[in-house]
């Protein structure tokens, strides 16, 4: 019964976060209607940064690294990331954006090949060409109402995955809060210049919206390690295709989008293509387990 009660926690928080994580995106979308793209990239990471700063005092040796190359590195590829997602996101349906963000996993496998020297399998080949597959039907550049800017959101994509690939090989010799901070930190100072050139004054409304973005990017993160606490990784990934009811719920109710053909049945073969991945992780960590000698 705890186990069960556990499950059913760490189910909820991940929901939670894909939850705040669409609700982000609506935000962002809508911002990004009047407010250039740089200026909602700093405006939300400004947000962030300084939402953080009580938690970095609190412990006050979180601002001590030894790689802050390496913070820079990923504050460069967070900026783009986030600069190419407002991009996409202000030209393309939210719906289509969810859609494209769940290629993540995949590009991440590719990464992992060559900077983490994993290796290549039947399911892990098999998830990339699906992807890439669902990704050409989604974007479906041969289609009279293809927009060559949702190639942004791709590109967008490529750049989370090599963060996490940044992250998964860094991760245990920085704190999180550490990690956190700097990567917000470094992404608003490569905001900030562009941003000065172009800025639109936002009104207070805005600014409460920039808010509530900045410290929400920072909730999905205690989301997700709240998540993590009660449940593996593996076991959420399936839940992970809810932030798509999510998405169109909220597109059809703040913007009155509905999702296309394409972009349904591109859903279908990158949802498939990434639940390929988790059931190869579920039989690698299957593998991985080692009964005591009474039960081998």
């Amino acid at each position: 019964m705890k186990a069960q009660n556990e499950n059913l926690q760490g189910v909820m928080w991940f929901i939670l976060s894909l939850l705040i994580s669409s609700i982000n995106d609506v935000i962002t979308k809508y911002l990004g209607t009047n407010i250039p793209e740089y200026e909602v990239v700093f405006l939300r990471f400004f947000f962030g940064t300084i939402t953080l700063i009580p938690f970095m005092i609190k412990n006050f040796n979180s601002f001590r690294t030894s790689r802050i190359s390496i913070h820079i590195i990923r504050g460069a590829l967070l900026f783009g990331g986030i600069l190419f997602w407002c991009m996409g996101l202000n030209a393309v349906k939210v719906t289509m954006a969810t859609v494209i963000n769940f290629t993540i996993p995949i590009f991440v496998l590719i990464l992992a090949v060559f900077f983490l020297k994993e290796e290549l399998n039947i399911y892990r080949v098999s998830a990339t060409i699906l992807g890439f597959i669902g990704i050409i039907i989604v974007i479906n550049p041969l289609s009279l109402e293809f927009n060559y800017i949702s190639i942004m959101l791709v590109a967008g994509s490529l750049m989370f995955a090599a963060l996490d690939v940044l992250n998964k090989k860094f991760v245990n010799n920085e704190s999180m809060i550490s990690m956190i901070f700097y990567s917000s930190f470094f992404t608003m100072l490569f905001s900030l210049i562009p941003a000065v050139k172009i800025w639109i004054t936002p009104s207070w409304q805005d600014l409460g919206l920039f808010l509530i973005l900045g410290t929400s990017a920072n909730l999905i993160l205690y989301c997700l390690l709240k998540a993590f606490s009660f449940i593996e990784a593996s076991a959420v990934a399936p839940y992970r295709y809810v932030e798509l009811l999510f998405s169109a719920s909220l597109g059809y109710w703040i913007f009155n989008e509905t999702p296309n053909n394409s972009t349904i049945i591109g859903a279908i073969v990158i949802i498939i293509a990434t639940l390929f991945l988790a059931y190869e992780l579920f039989i690698k960590q299957s593998h991985s387990i080692v009964l005591p000698d009474n039960e081998a």
